[in-house]
């Protein structure tokens, strides 16, 4: 169960002298925390229109609780997947630009190793300019994505990757999988007003998820995505850096839909991992999940 208001929070081991309680009323939390508790009881005007519900990725994604993806890196042995597997994860994000062999066979049996753990999977081939490893251009992801798309259930592009993200949001349609585009800035946190055009701009785009990756320098900037992340259902939002791994635990509590561990190293500033993730999440009630032993 969630923890109340007049009970003392734990202080995660991670950031041991960190205040929950102050963290989650400088953006509001309390008021989020009954939206939470409520299943939204509490409603919020939407400034968008209702979205359609995703057809295919439905049985991956639910709108009734977060799901945790555990990225892959480097490669897509049966030690990583089992890993993931064994640590909580509902699905896995493979990232495409970090790993070593990226001819579509190989990728092709590494899906299925993933499929056979009973995980989805999200396809991401990012962008140099939104914290990609590999310098791929274009065609070349262009060409991975129109052949793997088919064998996963998300596909992840960059609302910055214009000259290719309305092809690859069409192969997605055609072979009816889920869209994410997301946007990342490893600088700073946009103001709210920014932030909602990004969204807006997202969702004019094809996307069925919207991902905001921001950087925090200060904890202002999380109460900034946090009440961005209140007035939507499409969002999946986390502070990067050292003041916003809590959002990594947290705003799947307000209604962020993937949270992201780390199965072996870290890609993105302030990522947790995996395990640790999902032990945070299951104390305090956000996710129920019986971890393994290693």
């Amino acid at each position: 169960m969630f923890p109340t208001w007049k009970q003392a929070p734990r202080t995660l081991t991670f950031q041991s002298n960190f205040n929950l309680l102050a963290l989650f009323r400088s953006f509001a939390a309390e008021d989020a925390y009954l939206l939470y508790r409520e299943d939204r009881v509490l409603k919020r005007p939407d400034p968008e229109p209702k979205r359609p519900v995703m057809k295919r990725p439905a049985k991956v994604v639910s709108r009734g609780r977060p799901m945790v993806a555990g990225v892959l890196v480097d490669s897509i042995d049966s030690r990583k997947v089992n890993r993931a597997k064994r640590d909580g994860a509902d699905l896995v994000e493979v990232r495409v630009d970090t790993l070593k062999n990226r001819e579509p066979p190989a990728l092709l049996k590494g899906f299925q190793r993933i499929r056979a753990a009973g995980l989805g999977i999200i396809l991401t081939i990012r962008s140099t300019e939104e914290g990609g490893r590999l310098p791929l251009n274009d065609a070349e992801r262009l060409g991975l994505f129109s052949a793997l798309v088919p064998h996963t259930d998300l596909v992840d592009i960059e609302l910055g990757s214009k000259k290719i993200l309305n092809r690859v949001v069409d192969v997605a349609r055609r072979n009816r999988k889920g869209v994410i585009i997301s946007y990342h800035n490893f600088r700073t946190t946009p103001g709210a007003a920014r932030l909602r055009d990004i969204i807006k701009r997202c969702r004019a785009g094809g996307a069925d998820l919207v991902k905001i990756a921001v950087t925090a320098d200060k904890r202002k900037d999380i109460g900034s995505l946090a009440r961005v992340l209140l007035d939507s259902s499409d969002l999946i939002a986390v502070s990067m850096g050292s003041i916003g791994v809590l959002t990594r635990v947290f705003f799947p509590a307000l209604g962020s839909r993937i949270t992201y561990g780390s199965t072996t190293g870290s890609t993105a500033p302030g990522q947790l991992p995996l395990r640790k993730l999902v032990e945070e999440l299951s104390f305090y009630g956000i996710i129920q999940r019986r971890l393994f032993g290693r």
